[in-house]
């Protein structure tokens, strides 16, 4: 390590034009990447009326979980492939597969047509991958390379900084162009590899090409022999199945099958002749793979890329925990203040830019408050329906719209979860003897329920005319009960459509009373869980003994003599925590004193609160494609708003609400009762509760992980020049130690989740950044050490091999995270100490690579060191 080392400049100017063409296409590509994938989670789990998927969150989890770990295996395979055939022809093929199949992602609306098209960027992405790293590699000397993967790895941010950015702007507009962005950053790559694009690689053009089963093989032998990848990549598999949470894969079955699977093996090794996996040895020739025994031929590669995902694993936690640690337990609100002492000037700014092109139209919608809406929303609408929820437990009042009807299938699905949740229960320790006996009798009549209702015994009886059917009191489904009455009021609609919604109502009533038992069982298993929760409360960190009896006694006054379902000191701990979801830092006693001060009645409705609740139902309107209530139509809204609230208050009931839904213009506009009541709740709530649920604002936690990013941008290039002057296992080893100083420093923010005090941003931001120091020493150079150690005609593969510990990282990460996050920071308050466990992995594995380097690695020939 005493050669001389070339200065900065002449190191920047000893790159090739490839080099800067691969890591202009490096930036595109992260871009189109990123830009879908920070806002997929909004755009799948979004309500479909507002252009989302509507997914639930399972399936979102399934969908992030699968396509990640299939795209890190999958450059295995194709950077074999790109050694034989060219890296340019692949990069062509990975490139207009993303055009297409970027775009097809926001055509295709159905879970497996949308998994299939993310499926399939995926392996767009996955061609991409090793290619890109392996023209750097190839482009690069001993004497640059350093530089050179620094710079590569800084490309990769601004991409990942950009994309999103560009993303979160133009899905304000339509979801349409987020996909239309994406495609279009794949283009501009394609336009480049075609023109600029110098293709590195030398197998394709040489005239001794590999038949396409010689480089399978040799893919395999990069590690070991076929049985070898065989056995592991089905441990590979095992282990993503069981992260799904299948019902007939969990991870004790995953563990048994793993166990199985590896004795199976070791057995069937002891019954082939010694020597056999062994290519160079004479007991192989002529025998077929499944007859030969397991052989790691590199093993001290396979070491390093299992060392490798530990880094992963801990590097992932912050993109995958760091998110909801801060939404819940720091507190932005320095951050929010600067935002809002600029938040003016550039919303001033920005309309005279947006009208000096012409757009006077979408320059008046931009608000004083857009740029600190942008940096520190609030989801408002689900903020003041959560409030109203609240009220009206406490007035034991009915909501304005009832919980959606079961379907069949949504009944089956209840069943399931409501029997693993008594499962739960039953092993639970919190839970008393008593309570286990009732979960158990609960269980053994709903295993008794027959989901068939085939049999004509189990059928309800003929039902009377449309205007005498009545659903049985309680158990009368609200949605069945309305369409009824609109049957008695439809002698001016068609028969048809009256034969229709006697049908509708129907079926409603059949599903509602088929799912009646295992509402009670339901209704069971929510009471207990609710029991222990509130049990818990007086060991939560978060609420100090003195407030929490300060909290009982107001809880006592709150609610009406005959409430159903009256107001518990659980409901408003649980409130503050929802709230927090929503970006706003909220304590459970300032919401029940919020709940104490709404009155009644309402004696007057402002103009300015009026203009607020109609911008609120036609922002709906908007998302859900309807038109929207304008001049007389919108003053007629206004009327009928501030009757409803001048009548009724602010609790205005079912009945009136939908009353007033039929008074307003309807036909092409019809207005739903869930659409009216963003604008009552805006009228009722928003004086009494803005001002605080505006001063209790949160950053987006996305901006503040997004100076991992900034810090890259930013210092990459310099911290890489630095250390080209060290050897490559002491900058990694180094650089994992920074890193788990910068992870566990957040255990030293302090706060509790919706205490008084937040968490401290500063130290959250510092330990950011200096884990980002930490991450620009190791991750490039661990990219740039397989780069060189890799023969010159499989640097590809070796890549490929690479993102094998990324896919075990996102994997065993993805699971930490989950578990860690849940036991420790969300049940017990306690994420220092999880944020403790994440240093420690971090440090763990510095040491182990300090003893792998120590003691596995032969310390002649360095640059053959695993070759």
């Amino acid at each position: 390590m005493n050669e001389p080392k070339a200065g900065f400049l002449a190191t920047i100017r000893s790159f090739p034009p490839t080099f800067w063409v691969a890591n202009t296409m490096e930036i595109f590509e992260r871009m189109a990447w990123y830009g879908f994938f920070a806002v997929s989670s909004l755009y799948i789990t979004g309500p479909v009326e507002t252009g989302g998927l509507g997914f639930t969150s399972e399936q979102r989890g399934q969908l992030q979980a699968i396509v990640p770990f299939i795209l890190y295996l999958l450059p295995v395979i194709t950077g074999a492939l790109a050694d034989r055939y060219g890296y340019k022809k692949m990069f062509i093929i990975a490139y207009v597969g993303m055009v297409i199949f970027y775009y097809a992602l926001g055509q295709f609306k159905t879970f497996p047509t949308f998994l299939g098209a993310f499926l399939c960027v995926a392996l767009a992405a996955a061609i991409f991958k090793p290619v890109v790293v392996g023209t750097v590699a190839r482009v690069t000397s001993a004497g640059n390379s350093s530089m050179g993967f620094g710079i590569f790895y800084m490309m990769v941010n601004i991409g990942g900084f950009l994309g999103p950015l560009v993303a979160g702007a133009v899905r304000g507009i339509s979801w349409n162009y987020v996909f239309i962005a994406c495609s279009t950053w794949a283009a501009i790559n394609l336009v480049i590899v075609i023109i600029f694009y110098r293709d590195p690689s030398t197998e394709a053009t040489s005239t001794q090409k590999r038949t396409l089963g010689k480089v399978a093989r040799d893919m395999v032998e990069v590690l070991g022999n076929m049985r070898f990848g065989i056995c592991v990549f089905t441990v590979l598999i095992a282990l993503m199945l069981a992260n799904q949470g299948l019902e007939w894969f969990s991870w004790k079955r995953c563990w048994i099958f793993i166990g199985m699977w590896l004795v199976l093996n070791a057995l069937w090794d002891l019954s082939m002749p010694q020597g056999s996996g062994n290519p160079a040895h004479p007991a192989s020739a002529g025998r077929p793979f499944f007859l030969k025994r397991m052989h790691c031929s590199n093993w001290r590669f396979a070491m390093f890329l299992l060392i490798m995902s530990g880094f992963w694993t801990s590097f992932n936690q912050i993109f995958l925990t760091m998110p909801e640690y801060i939404r819940d337990f720091t507190d932005t609100r320095p951050m929010v203040q600067v935002a809002r002492n600029v938040s003016e000037s550039v919303s001033g700014f920005a309309r005279r830019v947006v009208g000096g092109v012409g757009l006077k139209e979408q320059a008046n919608k931009i608000e004083n408050d857009a740029f600190l809406n942008a940096l520190a929303a609030i989801e408002q609408a689900e903020v003041l329906q959560e409030f109203d929820r609240l009220v009206r437990l406490a007035r034991g009042v009915e909501p304005i719209v009832p919980e959606p009807t079961r379907t069949k299938q949504s009944n089956a699905k209840s069943k399931a979860a409501v029997m693993d949740k008594i499962k739960k229960l039953l092993e639970d320790r919190e839970i008393d003897d008593a309570e286990k006996e009732r979960l158990k009798a609960a269980r053994e009549s709903l295993e008794a329920e027959k989901s068939d209702t085939s049999d004509p015994a189990t059928q309800p009886a003929e039902s009377p005319p449309a205007t005498q059917r009545k659903l049985p009191g309680p158990e009368a489904d609200e949605a069945a009960q309305a369409l009824l009455a609109a049957v008695d009021d439809a002698d001016h609609e068609t028969p048809d459509k009256v034969q229709a919604l006697v049908d509708r109502a129907e079926e409603l009533r059949d599903a509602y009373a088929e799912c009646a038992p295992i509402r009670a069982v339901e209704e069971l298993v929510d009471s207990i869980e609710r029991a222990k929760r509130t049990r818990m409360l007086p060991k939560d960190p978060s609420l100090s003994p003195a407030v929490l009896q300060e909290l009982q006694a107001l809880v006592a006054t709150l609610n009406v003599s005959g409430a159903t379902k009256p107001l518990e000191t659980i409901d408003l701990v649980e409130s503050a925590r929802t709230i927090l979801q929503y970006k706003v830092r909220v304590e459970p006693l300032e919401l029940a004193r919020f709940v104490a001060a709404v009155g009644s009645r309402v004696d007057a409705v402002s103009d300015a609160d009026l203009t607020t609740a109609v911008r609120s139902i036609n922002r709906r309107l908007e998302q859900r494609g309807k038109p929207l209530f304008k001049d007389g139509d919108a003053e007629r809204l206004r009327t009928e708003l501030r009757q409803l609230l001048l009548t009724h208050g602010p609790l205005a009931p079912r009945d009136a609400v939908r009353r007033a839904c039929a008074a307003l213009p309807n036909g092409n506009r019809d207005i739903e009762p869930d659409v009216l009541a963003l604008g009552i709740r805006d009228l009722a709530y928003r004086p009494v509760i803005w001002d605080r649920i505006d001063a209790g604002r949160q950053v987006n936690p996305e901006h503040i992980v997004n100076f991992d990013a900034l810090a890259i941008v930013l210092l990459q290039v310099v911290i890489s020049f630095m250390m080209a002057r060290f050897h490559r296992f002491t900058t990694m080893i180094v650089g994992m130690v920074i890193a788990a100083v910068g992870i566990g420093l957040s255990s030293f923010a302090g706060g509790t989740m919706i205490g008084p005090l937040g968490g401290s941003l500063l130290v959250v931001v510092a330990g950011i950044v200096i884990f980002a120091v930490g991450e620009m020493m190791a991750s490039p150079t661990s990219q740039e050490y397989v780069g060189r150690i890799a023969p010159q005609d499989r640097v590809a593969v070796y890549m490929g091999y690479y993102f094998v510990a990324v896919a075990l990282g996102n994997l065993f990460g993805g699971i930490l995270s989950g578990q860690l996050y849940g036991k420790l920071a969300r049940d017990m308050q306690r994420p220092d100490l999880m944020w403790a466990c994440f240093g420690g992995l971090m440090l763990l594995t510095a040491v182990i690579f300090l003893l792998y380097d120590r003691f596995a690695l032969p310390r002649s020939k360095p640059q053959a060191k695993m070759a």
